[in-house]
């Protein structure tokens, strides 16, 4: 492929896009989502037959190398262009006979893009998703470029440390910036765990996805269109769709995502941990603890914290919360704390202000908690009986970062979550 195959239209469009991206400051990333002949095999990229032809036909591999180098020369001294993303999510588990073939297509389009641009970033994903790396281990014999960042995904699975640990120690045994480009379609509790975490361990982040129609786990959101089902019913073979009443549907899609948008601020303020929102308890940034850990749950297995199923039960949670629905009850954690465990929270405040925190938990009559907030006794709570959340007083917080400690004083507590609200001064 060379430029003059390339639909002048639809570049311009990306141009115009760029354009309003230098205009208010956001920074553009090239990600090539479909290649020729599809890398995934899967509906993602469009992959005909459900196969990864870029890897069988090298007619395909020839085209993606020169139109990224077509790319290249039409962006090379675009400053609102922070790099370029060379394939989305290549080749899942079960295409891994072609993993051999990733890294060698890597480097001819790097070199290929070379020739036009060397300024811009160059970002390469695993396999599986961008979920495997062990593709990457050759870069340490053998370099690949000196301006290279390396990209995972992550959806579903535990928002913890040690999930990031293969990525972390890569990128620092490679001298690479890593990046997680892809992360989202689940529930807020999820966010609240994993972006914050990403944030403390310095790793850059995407969300996925920015918009979606009629959802409440993205940041922002659109209506449906009212015939919206007709358009899925003619995808699926079950019915015809006119073309007057498609061109009517796609039309108030149009009008609702341009006019009718509207944001989901419960979203951002997990993805940032700014209050007022609810922090579950194993999601802590800091702790002191008696006793060891028990079976329970895997969430976090290296540290000794005793995370447990509230329900008894044992093994790997499952965060698989696409539309955004609250964990299930056998889903639900709790951390056991004795007398003398604490555990530390970090959290945001976007503007001066009084509120209160409500800890979700149990405890015998002869149990109690105390609480901190930046170092400064908060309150302790005697309960005169069995009690399954305790309120704190109103308290002034100032505009910035914070942080809560929660001690068992007495007794043994198990912890579900806590919630911090804002209140109205009289």
């Amino acid at each position: 492929m060379n430029a003059r195959h390339i639909d002048e239209e639809v570049l311009q469009r990306i141009d115009q896009l760029i354009s309003w991206c230098r205009e208010y400051g956001v920074y553009v990333i090239l990600d090539m989502h479909a290649a020729p002949g599809g890398q995934t095999g899967t509906n993602i990229d469009d992959s005909e037959n459900d196969t990864p032809s870029l890897f069988i036909e090298e007619r395909y591999q020839e085209e993606l190398i020169s139109l990224w180098g077509s790319i290249a020369g039409r962006y090379a001294m675009e400053p609102a262009v922070a790099g370029y993303d060379l394939l989305n999510e290549p080749l899942p588990d079960w295409f891994s006979i072609y993993n051999h073939m990733v890294v060698p297509l890597y480097r001819k389009i790097i070199a290929e893009i070379r020739k036009a641009d060397n300024q811009h970033l160059i970002i390469l994903e695993g396999t599986h998703w961008a979920t495997n790396w062990d593709i990457f281990n050759e870069f340490e014999d053998k370099p690949v470029d000196d301006n290279i960042m390396l990209q995972f995904h992550k959806y579903w699975s535990s928002p913890d440390e040690e999930s990031l640990k293969q990525y972390i120690n890569l990128g620092k045994k490679l001298n690479m910036p890593i990046f997680m480009g892809e992360g989202g379609e689940n529930n807020l509790d999820w966010y609240t765990g994993l972006f914050p975490m990403l944030t403390e361990q310095d790793i850059s982040w995407n969300f996925w996805t920015y918009k979606k129609m009629d959802g409440s786990n993205s940041p922002v959101s659109f209506p449906r269109p009212e015939e919206w089902s007709r358009v899925a019913q003619f995808i699926d073979g079950e019915k015809n769709l006119p073309k007057e009443l498609a061109e009517s549907i796609f039309n108030e899609l149009i009008n609702n995502i341009t006019d009718k948008s509207y944001i989901n601020m419960p979203v951002f303020r997990a993805l940032k941990r700014e209050a007022p929102l609810k922090v579950p308890a194993e999601y802590f940034s800091g702790y002191n603890v008696m006793g060891k850990r028990c079976p329970g749950a895997s969430l976090r297995s290296k540290t000794p914290v005793n995370i447990q199923f509230v329900n008894g039960s044992i093994g790997e949670p499952d965060y698989r919360r696409y539309g955004g629905e609250e964990q299930p009850e056998e889903e639900r954690l709790c951390i056991v704390l004795e007398e003398g465990g604490w555990l530390e929270y970090n959290f945001h405040t976007s503007e001066d202000g009084v509120f209160c925190i409500t800890v979700f938990c149990i405890g015998s009559q002869c149990a109690s908690i105390g609480m901190e907030i930046d170092d400064t006794d908060l309150v302790i709570l005697y309960p005169s009986q069995n009690w399954t959340n305790i309120i704190s007083p109103d308290f002034l917080l100032k505009k910035g970062d914070h942080k809560l400690k929660i001690e068992v004083e007495a007794d043994i507590v198990k912890l579900q979550y806590w919630q911090i609200d804002c209140k109205k001064e009289e």
